[in-house]
């Protein structure tokens, strides 16, 4: 179980540049290796959870740079103040064709304009005219409110797709809240290291291992050696994964109550996955 705390990638620099390969490392090719060993790590526990806002427009938005992974969307109407109604990932493998740059070409694409955003979307809750026969947002899912036969299923369907840096929404206009995790930074924008002995080590080694490589490559460096930074690596990636990955008393709790169950709940996604901890 990952403990929360961090330190500056500085903390490592000055320890190995002690060491042969790696005296004239800087810190920001020891920033990029950090990021691509928290991806061989594969846990998200020593990343940081953030959320962010994205205004949609002609179904496109652009996502955050600092994304590592993506936890889920929210849909959240003609305003980033309403409460949010869980998006599902679209299954349609044509779903971002509606929007690319050769439907705009030849006017393929949805003819959906922002003058049919009151279609699209249910009044918000705080004050907006209500639409006759249409009920308040966040009073019923997004899809009961959008009734309207003249709005393509494929805009009202509340599905998004990830394509490169654009998340791509079946809605031409509005707002999606996404939750997703990134690296954590620190005061300089550097990304930070996971103070555990396990992670640091393999850190250490890692960014040995990558200076060494060459080397050895050429023959400037005895296999014996190599070999040796190289097991000292693959041992402590392996202990920092299984460190991260090890679930807490409570979160095993959690995992339990939401898997052992009689009567299995569907659309956990509705409520952000609020109820899966609450026992049956």
């Amino acid at each position: 179980m990952f403990n929360g705390q961090y330190v500056k990638i500085d903390t490592i620099l000055a320890e190995i540049r002690k060491y042969p390969f790696v005296e004239d490392l800087t810190k920001r090719e020891a920033s990029h290796s950090l990021v691509r060993l928290l991806g061989f790590v594969g846990a998200v526990l020593p990343l940081q959870r953030k959320y962010k806002n994205i205004e949609i427009s002609m179904h496109k938005g652009e996502l955050p740079t600092d994304i590592i992974y993506i936890h889920g969307v929210n849909n959240k109407g003609n305003s980033c103040s309403n409460p949010g109604v869980a998006m599902r990932y679209a299954s349609d493998i044509y779903h971002s064709a509606l929007h690319s740059e050769e439907a705009r070409k030849v006017s393929c694409g949805t003819n959906v304009t922002t003058e049919d955003v009151s279609k699209i979307y249910p009044p918000t809750n705080d004050g907006e005219e209500a639409i006759e026969g249409m009920p308040a947002w966040g009073e019923t899912v997004l899809a009961n409110a959008l009734n309207n036969g003249s709005v393509p299923q494929e805009v009202f369907e509340n599905s998004y797709n990830i394509n490169g840096m654009s998340i791509d929404t079946s809605f031409p206009y509005g707002w999606v809240e996404i939750a997703y995790d990134s690296v954590m930074t620190d005061s300089e924008g550097f990304p930070m290291i996971p103070d555990t002995p396990s992670f640091r080590e393999a850190f250490k080694y890692f960014l040995l291992k990558n200076a060494m490589e060459p080397a050895w490559l050429r023959g400037q460096v005895q296999r014996a050696i190599y070999d040796d930074i190289n097991t000292q690596y693959a041992w402590y990636i392996g202990q920092a994964q299984n460190h991260f990955n090890m679930p807490s008393p409570d979160q095993m709790e959690t995992l339990a109550n939401g898997l052992l169950r009689i009567l299995p709940k569907a659309h956990h996604y509705q409520d952000g996955f609020k109820g899966f901890n609450k026992p049956e």
